[in-house]
């Protein structure tokens, strides 16, 4: 899909059991290293049914190599605690805390009879975005987070996020900014 100037806004590729799973592939030119020249990001994704994953590739073609990027996902799961508290009309009560002791709560639907079986397990969850924000040279991404069920997959609690940018001296694109907490419901912890 193109805008009336001719430039790309987006291009996807879809396909799938009834409509439920979906792909899409998205070049950018942005000047990631500094150097004035652009370089070549590719925002590839897909998913489905409340799965989602992105991923990206950075080149450098000022020497024609890949900019390695050095994805937080394990680090933003890292970064907070997830504890249920109690289970009130068909959730679970949730109180999240971040690396600073910041204290957020939310809701997590769950059984009664199986919700203290539900944990938090740090780890890169089913639903990743990224987002390429050209006019400040960032990759801002976003993760999801939740409790796992015995039985079945949750619904998500909130999301974390925090913006990557090149770092010359590692010579690849890592995290530069801090991991903020959003949450979807509000309880009382």
């Amino acid at each position: 899909r193109t805008a009336l100037n001719g430039s790309l806004l987006e291009w996807h590729i879809s396909a799938g059991y009834g409509g439920a799973v979906s792909g899409y592939g998205m070049p950018f030119w942005v000047d990631m290293t500094g150097d004035g020249q652009p370089d070549l990001l590719y925002l590839q994704g897909g998913g489905g049914t409340g799965l989602h994953t992105d991923w990206c590739v950075a080149y450098d073609m000022a020497t024609m190599t890949e900019i390695p990027i050095v994805e937080p996902w394990e680090e933003m799961a890292a970064s907070i605690s997830v504890e249920p508290l109690e289970w009130k009309d068909g959730n679970i009560l949730c109180r999240v805390t971040d690396g600073a002791g910041q204290v957020y709560s939310g809701f997590q639907p769950a059984e009664e009879e199986s919700w203290q079986e539900y944990a938090y397990v740090p780890g890169k969850s089913g639903y990743t975005t990224m987002e390429i924000l050209a006019e400040t040279a960032e990759l801002r991404v976003t993760m999801a987070f939740r409790m796992e069920g015995p039985h079945i997959l949750g619904s998500y609690i909130g999301e974390l996020a925090t913006v990557l940018t090149y770092d010359a001296e590692a010579n690849a694109i890592v995290r530069s900014g801090p991991i903020t907490v959003s949450v979807f419901s509000n309880g009382e912890a």
